[in-house]
């Protein structure tokens, strides 16, 4: 039954990726930064919204990571809530681990990848 529901929700990942609209939002010497702003979920002041990072030199199988952030507008911070890893770029083809323990709310770093996120959330809150 638990590789049924495995198999579902994985389908259902790769199906989600059809009409993802990823726009570059950072770069450093190892990853491209993408989030798709179509993808985000408002509540109150809470967003979240996929992002996937792509790894322009990886060291596994894994091609990219996948993950659902909340963006908190209020208190400027973000967290990431799961993160996927997936043999192709653009979390596409096999997945290859993941994990749903999100992490703990922290503050958006000035001038960061973080920051453009946070803001391309929370200009959709707004509107």
């Amino acid at each position: 039954m638990i590789k049924i529901l495995f198999f579902i929700f994985a389908l259902f990942l790769s199906v989600s990726n059809v009409n993802a609209e990823w726009i570059l939002v950072g770069e450093s010497e190892d990853r491209l930064f993408y989030v798709d702003p179509s993808s985000f979920k408002k509540k109150k002041h809470i967003v979240k919204m996929w992002g996937v990072d792509n790894l322009k030199a990886p060291l596994t199988k894994i091609q990219s990571i996948k993950h659902l952030g909340e963006y908190d507008c209020d208190d400027e911070t973000m967290r990431i809530v799961s993160t996927y890893g997936f043999s192709e770029t653009f979390g596409k083809g096999k997945l290859i681990g993941s994990s749903d323990d999100s992490t703990k709310f922290i503050p958006i770093l000035p001038e960061s990848t973080q920051e453009v996120m946070w803001k391309i959330a929370c200009n959709k809150l707004k509107k």
